[in-house]
Parts: structure tokens; C-alpha cells; sequence
């Protein structure tokens, strides 16, 4: 059974790790709506304490990254293969593979986010043909499909921004842990020997 003083230090620890990696994600991805969906719940329940932690589905996929389906781009072959670092400080594989859905939401997501940064796609002046004097302007359709169709081929890599805050998290937990049951021990001894 949890005492007083370690529920709060749980909790705290829980606060520090979704600060912790809303400033990650911030540092590797700058501002993004997934940063507002971090949080978490302490569900109490019997005298003990589970903590879930949340946030948007496809903070999973940044987390621990995409496989790709693997293929060819510009005469460069790539197979794919694509990972994370757990909160253990281990390499693995990521679980999450392109094309399983097969819903088009990586192209639609693709498409927003041309459209949010404003970016333009051009050809180079190397890949001119017939009639394409290179250096114009492309589609922001063309451009989609060329950005969703490298990220389908070779996949993402894991950034690991929750990973690592419950790392440290976890690192704080064994730290302090000790410091909250001698509070909670402190304070019991004076009730008892009032």
C-alpha cells in the first residue's frame, strides 16, 4: 500500500516525464499539436497506484519510428529496416510497418503538412526532359507523392522522445523512491510516539 508521501512523488515523477517529453519532441520536431495531446492519469485502486500516460495515436509512430516497405529511389536501393531506443537504452526494431492500412493517411498527412509550412517542390535542373526546362515549380500533389513515397520506401526512424523521458523518469523514481518512505516513516514515527 502506497503511503501519502509516495503518491505524490509518483505523481511528480509522472509530471517531469510528460514535461520531459514535450521538450523533446519540441527539441527534435519543433512545435506540433502532439505536444498538447502528452499528458497522463493516475488511476488509484486498492491501495495502489497505476499511472497510464496518453497521448495522440500517431505519437507512437514518432516515438518508435515506421519500417519502410523497402525499394529503389534514384538508383539507391534501401531495405527499409527502421528503429527506436526503448526506455531500457536498447536498439530495436520498430513494430510499425507503411502500407498496412492502406487508409492513404500517410499521403494525406504528407499533403497538410506541405500545406501548413508553405513548401514548394522543384525540379532539378539535372532532371529536366522534354519540355521541362528544370527549376520550375512542381504540384503540391507531385510533391506529396514524392515525400510520402521516399518516407513509404525507406521508413522513419524512431525519435524516441517518450522513450528516453521515461527513461529518466524511471532513473528518478529509483532515486527518490527511498526519500519519500523515510518521509512517510518520519512522519508515522511522530504519530506513534506522540
Amino acid at each position: 500500500m502506497l503511503t501519502i508521501e509516495q503518491e505524490k512523488y509518483l505523481e511528480s515523477i509522472a509530471r517531469e516525464i510528460v514535461a520531459e517529453a514535450k521538450s523533446n519532441l519540441k527539441t527534435k520536431k519543433g512545435s506540433t499539436k502532439l505536444e498538447g495531446t502528452i499528458d497522463y492519469d493516475i488511476v488509484p485502486s486498492k491501495g495502489e497506484i497505476t499511472v497510464f500516460f496518453k497521448m495522440a495515436d500517431y505519437g507512437n509512430f514518432q516515438d518508435k519510428g515506421v519500417k519502410g516497405k523497402g525499394g529503389t529511389i534514384a538508383d539507391q536501393s534501401y531495405g527499409g529496416r527502421r528503429w527506436y531506443i526503448t526506455y531500457e537504452g536498447k536498439r530495436k526494431d520498430s513494430p510499425y510497418q507503411f502500407g498496412k492500412s492502406g487508409g492513404g493517411g500517410l499521403r494525406k498527412g504528407i499533403y497538410k503538412w506541405i500545406k501548413t509550412k508553405g513548401l514548394k517542390g522543384r525540379v532539378l535542373k539535372e532532371w529536366k526532359s522534354a519540355g521541362n526546362r528544370g527549376g520550375q515549380y512542381i504540384t503540391d500533389k507531385s510533391l506529396t507523392f514524392l515525400i510520402s513515397r521516399a518516407i513509404y520506401i525507406k521508413g522513419m526512424h524512431g525519435i524516441s522522445f517518450f522513450q528516453n523521458a521515461i527513461m529518466n523518469g524511471i532513473k528518478k523514481l529509483d532515486e527518490g523512491y527511498g526519500v519519500a518512505f523515510k518521509d512517510d516513516f518520519d512522519r508515522e514515527m511522530k504519530i506513534i510516539t506522540k
